[in-house]
């Protein structure tokens, strides 16, 4: 939805003198003639290996609302949810926004926090006739999807150029109207050239901002504010300051619409001119009855006949024609009337006026603003089918109880008093009963967070590139956690193995302790030499016996009709020492024989059963646990005389 913009033109700023006084001992009756605080020199910043270490901002951690209008700058500190300070300063000659003395004017009203926190969060608010603010409808999605969705969205609802405008989005809520799975977005658009000129001001005063935010988006905190106004279906919210005032319609404690209108108490003031201007036109004189034009009577002198020339002399001038006023008389005038403010200097007693009075005096301009509120109100009732329930007015101008009451007397809404300072616990002292119904941008800023509400100085794009970057901190994080823990973890079941074996080794220990003294080295020496004598006298033993037990055996397992020719038994050299054993992840070599034994013979009988005879032999000669791997070498049919046909064959094998 777009807001219809009011083509009134923009009130001139006050522009009041600066009195020498600090705000510390400036007395509270001198209303809006507070003076500009004396300048103060901002710390150095520390390098940054003498910074603190921070992890974000603490859940309690102080925030600092700043809140301009055209004559004054507000400023609002929070501190775990409660008031801890306010106050407000007049602009002094070239400190208003955008002008050269700004940056230092900021940093001196700054300073006068520093006592009570150090290192506030510093949200601000931008006031801008440009800003456009807009309750969009898109499909529910989340990401970088719903961030897309919404940048189309808005630029088919207006198109603007990234590079010159600064542009902001939050989720209100699931869209109440739409049959599809909807989402109701606020966004914003504002001119970057302002977002940047409001920020490095900040800057260069030593505070830099952690947002920019619009008062009607920042407004919504206060709505949801447990102690905010409740029961109301749409509320209308009508805060005026001095050159402009804002609408904001607020449901469910969202912005629904809203509207900047520019008008405002320079309005009025300029309506109390038009009143005391009306009063000094010289009244005409009465019209002789007789309707002819009297005539001089002879002899009377020349300047008679010029009309006018008594008045313009001084003579004859009509006592209740009263001096001409400036804007600033006027607005001084019109405090002094309805809040209760000091009698301004250089005026006529003619020009004091009782609250009756300067009501009658204003009317034309609370009537103007009362349109102004009536069309927005009937606008959005026309375009969504939802009519106002209660107004809220906020602003400085409503602690007069007679403008509260005109106006809403000419809305016909029930009306309430929108006095911020009483939905937040307060410290003593930390708000004064002139400025409490002026704070409510100041403290709408210092409830902003970063991730519900409007930030034009780091918008959804800055906010996506952080949360990604938090996201990956954090999966370091969890991931280092997690190893931390595998790494405790494994050390408490190493921890537990090593101990087993050590009970194991103690145990180990005590029987071997049972078991006697230990052997010294002489001792075992002697032993390994008893051993190896004895081993030897055995080798040689068995060399001398290997022959007649061979033989023994082949007369036991030879089958009948195998005769033996030749046996030849090469008895091998024993192994010097003992076998080395095979590497680690090599197999098992085969033992291999020390002697080997040649048999030649020849098969006699049937020639049909030679073959199986010879395997027959070799067969048993397998069984033998003397004798290995027997392996035909030769064979071969031969005549033998009377015997016939004979198999000769030559045989090896090896002695275990």
């Amino acid at each position: 939805m777009r807001k219809p913009k009011d083509k009134k033109v923009k009130a001139a700023p006050e522009a009041q003198p600066i009195p020498t006084p600090t705000p510390g001992n400036m007395p509270a009756a001198l209303l809006d003639s507070q003076p500009t605080p004396a300048l103060h020199v901002s710390p150095a910043k520390k390098p940054f290996w003498n910074r603190a270490l921070s992890f974000g901002p603490a859940k309690n951690s102080a925030v600092l609302g700043v809140s301009m209008t055209a004559g004054r700058l507000s400023l609002a500190l929070l501190s775990g949810g409660t008031i801890v300070f306010s106050t407000r300063f007049p602009f002094g000659p070239d400190q208003a926004f955008g002008q050269k003395g700004f940056p230092a004017f900021l940093r001196t009203c700054l300073e006068s926090v520093r006592d009570k926190a150090p290192q506030p969060r510093v949200w601000a608010v931008l006031r801008s006739q440009d800003l456009d603010l807009n309750v969009l409808t898109v499909p529910k999605l989340s990401g970088a999807k719903l961030d897309a969705a919404v940048y189309w969205t808005q630029q088919k609802e207006k198109k603007f150029a990234e590079s010159e405008y600064a542009m902001d989005y939050v989720v209100l809520g699931p869209a109440k109207d739409s049959k599809e799975s909807r989402l109701d977005v606020l966004t914003c658009l504002a001119r970057r050239v302002d977002v940047d000129t409001l920020g490095d001001a900040f800057r260069e005063a030593g505070w830099p901002l952690e947002g920019i935010t619009t008062l009607p988006s920042a407004m919504q905190a206060l709505y949801r504010l447990p102690s905010g106004p409740k029961g109301f279906a749409l509320a209308a919210n009508i805060h005026v300051e001095e050159d402009a005032s804002t609408i904001g319609l607020y449901a469910d404690g969202n912005l629904r619409f809203s509207r900047f209108i520019r008008s405002g108490t320079d309005s009025m003031a300029e309506a109390v001119l038009v009143h005391f201007q009306d009063q000094s036109k010289p009244k005409s004189r009465p019209a002789q009855q007789s309707g002819e034009l009297e005539l001089p009577p002879p002899g009377a002198p020349q300047e008679a006949l010029t009309d006018g020339s008594a008045v313009e002399s001084g003579e004859g001038a009509d006592p209740g024609v009263l001096p001409p006023l400036d804007a600033m008389q006027a607005k001084s005038l019109m405090r002094h009337a309805l809040l209760g403010g000091p009698v301004p200097k250089g005026v006529s007693p003619g020009h004091i006026l009782g609250e009756a009075q300067m009501l009658e005096a204003i009317a034309p301009a609370i009537d103007r603003l009362a349109k102004q509120v009536e069309r927005t109100l009937e606008f959005y009732a026309t375009s969504h089918q939802l009519r106002c329930d209660v107004v809220h007015c906020s602003g400085r101008i409503f602690r007069s109880s007679g403008v509260f009451e005109t106006l809403a007397g000419q809305l016909g809404y029930p009306h309430l008093a929108f006095d911020a300072t009483t939905m937040l616990p307060s410290k003593p002292d930390a708000v004064s009963k002139i400025d409490r119904m002026a704070l409510a941008p100041a403290l709408a800023a210092s409830l902003s967070a970063p991730d519900k509400g409007i930030n034009l100085l780091r918008n959804y794009k800055q906010r996506a590139a952080v949360q990604a970057r938090q996201l990956i901190t954090r999966a370091l994080l969890l991931g280092l956690a997690l190893g931390l823990v595998v790494i405790a973890v494994a050390g408490y079941v190493i921890e537990q193995k090593v101990g087993a074996h050590r009970k194991e080794l103690a145990i180990a220990q005590r029987q071997l302790s049972s078991l006697g003294p230990v052997i010294d080295e002489a001792t075992l020496t002697r032993a390994v030499g008893q051993f190896s004598a004895r081993q030897k006298s055995l080798r040689e033993a068995s060399a001398r016996l290997t022959a007649p037990v061979v033989l023994a055996e082949l007369s036991r397992r030879v089958p009948a009709g195998l005769k033996l020719l030749n046996v030849t038994i090469d008895l091998g050299v024993p192994p010097a020492g003992p076998v080395a054993p095979p590497s680690p992840g090599q197999p098992k070599a085969a033992v291999q024989p020390s002697d080997l034994v040649t048999l030649e013979g020849i098969v006699l009988g049937d020639k049909a059963e030679l073959e199986p005879t010879l395997s027959r032999f070799v067969i048993e000669l397998e069984a033998s646990p003397l004798f290995s791997m027997p392996v035909v070498h030769q064979t071969g049919l031969k005549d033998l005389g009377a015997e016939g046909q004979v198999l000769h064959f030559v045989l090896h094998m090896g002695v275990q």
